[in-house]
C-alpha cells in the first residue's frame, strides 16, 4: 500500500484576492476555504486513480489548520487539524513510512517582492529570511525535512514566483502555479483549470526519478531580518545566534532540526 502525506496552505490558491480572503472571519474567507479543499480532492482523486491501495494523510496548515472541509474528502484520507506545538508545525504526522510528500496551496518566502502576501511563518515578524544565502520560505524548510526523513516533495502548487524557484531548485518536482502577484495585485487561473492541471500533474510524477536527494547541505547558516529592533533583541539571546545589525541575527545549525526547533523561539 502506497502512504502520500500532503500539507496544504491558503495564500497559494487559486481566487487568492489578498490577506482578506484568508483570514477567518473575512468575507472571502469561505469561498477561499472551498477552492482549498477542492483544489486538495483534485489531488487525491488523481492519487486514487494512480494507485487502487493508498493511504492519504493531510495537514491542514493555514491559520488555524482549520480551514479544510472534511465532508469533501475521499474515504482514505485522514485529516490533521490544529497544531500541536513542536518543529514539525506544517509537516505533521509525516514520517519515514511514507513514500512522497504534496505541498498545496504554498507561497513565496518573506523578502520576495512579487506576491503581495509572501512571508515565512509570521508575516508581521519576519521581514526576510534566508538559508544558506538563498530565500527561505515555508516550502525550503519543509521541503528539506521531507528530504531529510528520505520522502520526496513531488508536487507543489502556488504562487508562479515560488514554482519558478522550485523549477530552478528541484526541476523533478511537477509544479502548478495557480496564482501570480505583481505589486499589490493578484492574477489567478480559473479555480477549474488548476483543480485539471493538479490532476494531470500528479499523474506526471515518477517516483523512481526521486532516489536521491540533490542538496548537500553539511551545515545551515540561517539569517533573519525582523521587523522590528525589538524582537531581533529578543531572539539574540537564543543559544548560538549572532546579531549582525539592528533588525538582523544568524543562526547555524548542523542539521535543519536545529533550524526547525530554533525557529520556534527566535
Amino acid at each position: 500500500m502506497k502512504k502520500i502525506f500532503i500539507t496544504c496552505d491558503m495564500e497559494g490558491v487559486s481566487g487568492c484576492t489578498g490577506w482578506d480572503s484568508v483570514i477567518k472571519g473575512k468575507e472571502d474567507y469561505f469561498r477561499l476555504r472551498q477552492q482549498m479543499t477542492r483544489e486538495l480532492v483534485s489531488v487525491v482523486n488523481s492519487i486514487n486513480d494512480s494507485f487502487s491501495d493508498c493511504e492519504v494523510v493531510i495537514k491542514d496548515a493555514h491559520d488555524g489548520g482549520d480551514n479544510i472541509l472534511i465532508g469533501e474528502l475521499p474515504e482514505n484520507c485522514k485529516l490533521i487539524t490544529g497544531w500541536y506545538g513542536g518543529p514539525m508545525s506544517m509537516i505533521q504526522g509525516l514520517d519515514e513510512t511514507f513514500d512522497c510528500s504534496i505541498f498545496l496551496g504554498y507561497h513565496s518566502g518573506a523578502g520576495v517582492a512579487n506576491y503581495p502576501i509572501s512571508h515565512t511563518y509570521n508575516s508581521r515578524r519576519f521581514a526576510r529570511m534566508a538559508l544558506n544565502g538563498r530565500v527561505c520560505s515555508e516550502f525550503t524548510l519543509n521541503y528539506l525535512k521531507s528530504w531529510d526523513l528520505k520522502v520526496p516533495v513531488v508536487l507543489v502548487s502556488g504562487d508562479a514566483d515560488l514554482c519558478e524557484h522550485i523549477n530552478d531548485f528541484d526541476p523533478r518536482i511537477q509544479t502548478v502555479a495557480a496564482t501570480r502577484g505583481y505589486g499589490a495585485s493578484i492574477t489567478s487561473k480559473a479555480p477549474a483549470r488548476v483543480n485539471k492541471e493538479l490532476f494531470e500533474a500528479f499523474k506526471k510524477v515518477r517516483l523512481e526519478d526521486f532516489k536521491d536527494f540533490n542538496l548537500d547541505y553539511r551545515s545551515y547558516e540561517l539569517e533573519i531580518e525582523y521587523s522590528k529592533q525589538t524582537d531581533a533583541i529578543k531572539a539574540s539571546f537564543y543559544p548560538g545566534t549572532k546579531r549582525q545589525g539592528e533588525k538582523k541575527l544568524s543562526f547555524s545549525g548542523k542539521s535543519i532540526d536545529e533550524i526547525l526547533v530554533a525557529l520556534l523561539f527566535i
